[in-house]
């Protein structure tokens, strides 16, 4: 297998090409490109920093691919951009219509599938485990992990009961329910979180990655149980330690 390379670099504000051995695919030369910003959302113009050819032939079939480093202009946030051809994905033309080569492009990192909210900040003092626990389930789902990030929902739950005082070797069901008596979620809330449950062990034990609704549906169940237990309780006791006592 023999892998060659081209390497474009930036003269006087334009791109050069540099060593050009393969025509394999035709290699765009360009100031700028679209792309998915991390900061500003997906299909943004973004300026061209340097760009690099790699092509992998074997059997007969070829790979190539085109690395670029990119720059968004309005954020002025720097990453990366793959964009792929595999030889036998082209289509020829045919009854005249064009051939047709499909890209498979990628980023990095990708831009966020769901923005973690402000308050999970306040988890990290509280306790380190579950803010690691629930942090990584936003990096799963930014890299398209799904079945992890849907174990990590259930874990971080779990690691909240205990900080809860729910005895840690119960099964989730009665977890659940001790939760319940100690008046720490409502039987409406009990139902949501068996769903989470429910989901986390469909992943973990059935390979079952949720779609981009479900997720959106799970997030909401999980962030609202962390945010009124664990970190809006811890901060309504350091609130109430600061207020003047009742005049009599």
């Amino acid at each position: 297998m023999a892998t060659q390379h081209r390497w474009r670099t930036r003269t006087r504000g334009r791109i050069k090409k540099i060593g050009i051995n393969r025509q394999a695919k035709e290699f765009l030369v360009t100031d700028r490109i679209r792309g998915n910003c991390p900061r500003c959302g997906p299909n943004k113009w973004a300026l061209v920093k340097a760009s690099y050819r790699e092509t992998v032939e074997f059997g007969g079939m070829w790979t190539a691919t085109d690395h670029y480093i990119l720059q968004c202009p309005a954020c002025d946030f720097i990453y990366h951009q793959t964009d792929m051809v595999f030889s036998e994905d082209i289509h020829p033309p045919i009854d005249g219509f064009e051939d047709f080569t499909p890209h498979e492009i990628k980023h990095w990192p990708s831009p966020l599938k769901r923005e973690p909210p402000s308050w999970i900040t306040r988890l990290k003092p509280i306790d380190k485990q579950l803010y690691d626990v629930f942090s990584s389930v936003y990096e799963a789902l930014d890299h398209d992990l799904g079945v992890l990030a849907a174990i990590g929902l259930r874990t971080s739950f779990d690691r909240a009961t205990d900080l809860l005082g729910i005895e840690p070797h119960l099964p989730f069901n009665q977890k659940l329910t001790a939760l319940s008596d100690r008046k720490f979620i409502s039987d409406t809330e009990k139902e949501t979180l068996t769903v989470l449950v429910e989901a986390g062990n469909s992943a973990a034990h059935r390979a079952w990655t949720p779609n981009d609704d479900a997720f959106d549906t799970l997030m909401m169940i999980a962030e609202g149980f962390l945010q009124r237990n664990i970190a809006t309780r811890e901060a309504a006791g350091e609130l109430k330690a600061l207020l003047p006592p009742r005049q009599r």
